[in-house]
């Protein structure tokens, strides 16, 4: 065999083994931009989802917040209204009844009547401080005359006070 032989033959299987790694380089290149390929349209399947789903929650959120203004306003006005009314209610209604201080809620016997004592003021005694005015009594007696002696009995501690009037308590 002739050394041109055996070098055209080296050549020729250097040219294969290039011509092998170039071709097994090249087939590695295309794995690797298919994988890519792979992830990216897969990243953009998910990023679509993922824009989807975002924007169905911003419709979702606007709708609630729409719904928030609605119910405020509601409240709002609710409230005005209830304001106004309870504002109407407080301009009419009925003065408070008068207080009645009552002794005893049921007759000592069924022949005893109810009568209402007012007190008023002695002017000869001076006031004190921390005193207050007694309320109007509700008493029990035969007569007026039998109330009025209950009544000078009931405020006959408080020096300053005599009985003003015995009438009679009438139940509407």
């Amino acid at each position: 065999m002739s050394a041109s032989f055996m070098n055209t033959l080296l050549m020729v299987i250097a040219l294969a083994a290039v011509g092998g790694w170039v071709v097994f380089g090249l087939a590695r290149v295309q794995a690797a931009l298919d994988a890519t390929d792979r992830k990216t349209s897969e990243m953009r399947r998910t990023f679509t989802a993922t824009g989807i789903t975002l924007l169905s929650n911003v419709e979702t959120i606007q709708k609630l917040d729409d719904e928030i203004k609605r119910v405020k306003d509601k409240m709002d006005t609710a409230i005005r209204e209830q304001r106004d009314k309870h504002e109407s209610l407080a301009k009419n209604a009925p003065p408070p009844p008068p207080d009645i201080y009552v002794t005893s809620e049921y007759p000592p016997s069924q022949k005893e009547l109810a009568w209402i004592a007012t007190f008023m003021r002695d002017a000869r005694v001076p006031q004190q401080p921390s005193e207050r005015e007694p309320k109007p009594m509700l008493i029990w007696g035969h007569t007026q005359a039998a109330a009025l002696h209950r009544a000078r009995q009931l405020i006959q501690e408080n020096k300053a006070y005599s009985v003003g009037n015995v009438g009679p308590f009438y139940n509407s």
